[in-house]
């Protein structure tokens, strides 16, 4: 994640804060993924896609019960950086393990749902 490097801040904790959106985000690339996820979790459901919405739903809930911070929150971090963050991440060799083809759009658009959630 760029924001570690920009912004030193721990790396750990800025890939949590960004994996509920991304799963999200990637949800319909990787749904048989997501789905043994949610089966790892204890859920029972007849589809990979009941699975994958699941799975999400979980990690979303999982990061608001620890309380992972917001983007939003982040001290110093604003959207007149996400151009360049996206640019980073994009250029990051990480991105090719996502289920998503990522291209730096598609980390603008992530940045903005990151910004954008309560």
């Amino acid at each position: 994640e760029s924001l570690g490097g920009i912004y030193d801040l721990p790396h750990g904790t800025c890939n949590a804060m960004f994996l509920p959106h991304v799963m999200e985000y990637s949800m319909d690339y990787g749904k048989e993924k997501y789905a043994r996820v949610a089966k790892a979790m204890g859920f029972i459901f007849d589809t990979d896609d009941e699975g994958a919405k699941l799975a999400v739903d979980a990690v979303q809930k999982l990061a608001k019960d620890v309380k992972l911070p917001l983007f939003s929150d982040l001290a110093g971090v604003s959207p007149a950086n996400f151009d360049l963050l996206a640019d980073m991440s994009a250029k990051n060799i990480c991105t090719e393990s996502n289920p998503r083809p990522m291209d730096k759009q598609d980390y603008l658009n992530v940045r903005q749902m990151a910004w954008d959630a309560k």
